[in-house]
């Protein structure tokens, strides 16, 4: 047993507003990597001086990147943000690898760690910029048509699939780009119009198809876009649905069967208690996990992703309480194996350990003081906190 906040997740849901889509832009994370930083001189002299060298040997330091926005400028009916981005290791200052990113027209929307770990990518909407962690040269990789606002990597991380639309533009025309990771290289393999849809990617499967999350508010619903023909279509079976989810690689996709009340989320009301497990060719539910009256959620899945860490909690039945600790209890399943099946685990983080977990699910995150503090800890301690009147926010982290 665990103990949680409302802001347990606050690590994703300060990935901006998508959330429940998993875009994940956020979201890529990868293993193999540690960011060695000489921690004599301060943040100051280190935009100068400092040099981040990249290591193959593992520290079992959390790596975090965030930015932090100077300024924002007011055109077009949008407030575009001007942030400066940075790094940090457990133990040492911030060390400032890009100032200045973000304009008119180039709307800094989210920065993440590279599949090589060497590098950061940068989304300005229109464009995805490259940051080159050992020199902190910063380029241009992939210019976009319409817009990018979600990618994801193959299963081998060679490969970015963009899905390149203008989010909230009454024109939603897209594109389908692959790119090279290592040279940048861009072929368009599809182009169309989603008639009024928003999607972002979800995950990209090896079987020729990527699972989209197409936008609802605080919500979303799942879809398949075939890599063989272009064509997005439904999920047979879920059809509609609100929520959506899906193991890693898109090998299931996990849609809510049935939901409890919350009056922590204003907008829906609800939270999900029970999810099906589903083949998404075939829209067969291959198997369920939850628990009925508590609100469940996937944590994650093995390499295989034919098993599922999960966790149930119990919900507050005042709005007053949403912000109070309540206590979690994790459950392992094996797909398919059915509900009745699921086995509870003591530790969560020995479960991520085991299924070789690297990144900033190994974390804990909450608000404190009446959310005037945001906090990010390992093992129970404090790692990194700031005001959240200082306008930063967590882009990605890692645990080396």
């Amino acid at each position: 047993m665990e103990s949680s906040t409302k802001s347990n997740a606050g690590w994703i849901a300060l990935f901006a507003t998508l959330t429940v889509m998993i875009v994940g832009v956020g979201i890529y994370f990868f293993s193999n990597y540690t960011v060695t930083l000489d921690f004599g001189k301060n943040s100051e002299e280190a935009e100068e001086t400092e040099e981040v060298v990249v290591e193959d040997s593992f520290t079992n330091e959390a790596v975090i990147l965030y930015s932090e926005e100077i300024d924002q400028i007011d055109s077009k009916n949008r407030g575009w943000p001007v942030v400066d981005l940075w790094l940090k290791n457990e133990a040492s200052a911030p060390i400032l690898l890009a100032s200045g990113l973000g304009k008119v027209g180039e709307y800094f929307h989210q920065a993440s760690f590279a599949p090589d770990n060497k590098r950061v990518f940068v989304d300005l909407e229109k464009k995805l910029q490259v940051i080159d962690l050992a020199t902190k040269r910063l380029e241009d990789f992939y210019v976009a048509k319409y817009g990018v606002q979600s990618f994801a990597y193959s299963k081998d991380k060679k490969k970015m699939l963009v899905f390149d639309q203008d989010y909230a533009n009454p024109d939603t025309k897209y594109a389908v780009v692959e790119i090279d990771v290592a040279s940048g290289e861009a072929k368009t393999l599809y182009e169309g119009d989603t008639d009024g849809a928003f999607y972002f990617i979800q995950a990209w499967s090896d079987d020729g198809y990527v699972v989209l999350m197409q936008a609802l508010g605080e919500a979303g619903h799942t879809k398949l876009l075939n890599l063989k023909d272009g064509k997005i279509s439904e999920i047979p079976g879920i059809e509609g649905a609100l929520w959506g989810n899906s193991t890693d690689d898109g090998k299931y996709i996990l849609a809510v069967e049935e939901t409890i009340d919350s009056v922590c989320n204003e907008m829906i009301g609800s939270a999900p208690s029970i999810w099906n497990v589903i083949d998404p060719l075939t829209g067969k539910v291959v198997d369920q996990f939850g628990q009925a009256g508590l609100a469940a959620y996937m944590e994650f899945n093995s390499p295989s992703e034919d098993e599922i860490l999960y966790s149930v909690t119990d919900l507050p039945k005042n709005y007053d309480n949403c912000d109070d600790d309540r206590e979690k209890f994790y459950f392992k399943q094996t797909v398919g194996a059915g509900i009745g099946s699921a086995t509870e685990v003591a530790s969560r983080k020995d479960v991520a350990l085991e299924y070789g977990i690297k990144d900033g699910r190994l974390l804990q995150t909450k608000y404190v003081d009446d959310w005037s503090t945001f906090q990010i800890l390992k093992d129970g301690k404090v790692i990194f906190e700031f005001d959240t009147a200082e306008k930063k926010n967590v882009l990605d982290m890692r645990v080396e």
